[in-house]
């Protein structure tokens, strides 16, 4: 299982059959994530995280033309 860790958060693969799925652990405040996968758009989100949820991102092909 991979795992990223750094001083404020936490962050661990988990084992799925479908799709990767990732733990993120860490302190309340505003979260910035960036997505990138070759053949994908890329995708930024920022979060205001206060308490523990459960949360999902889906990445779209990049459309070829």
């Amino acid at each position: 299982m991979d795992s990223i860790t750094s001083g404020l958060l936490c962050i661990r693969e988990k084992p799925s059959r479908m799709e990767t799925a990732y733990v993120i652990s860490g302190q309340p405040g505003t979260w910035q994530f960036s997505f990138t996968k070759e053949g994908y758009d890329p995708l930024s989100l920022n979060y205001n995280v206060t308490e523990t949820g459960e949360g999902a991102v889906y990445l779209q092909r990049t459309v070829q033309s």
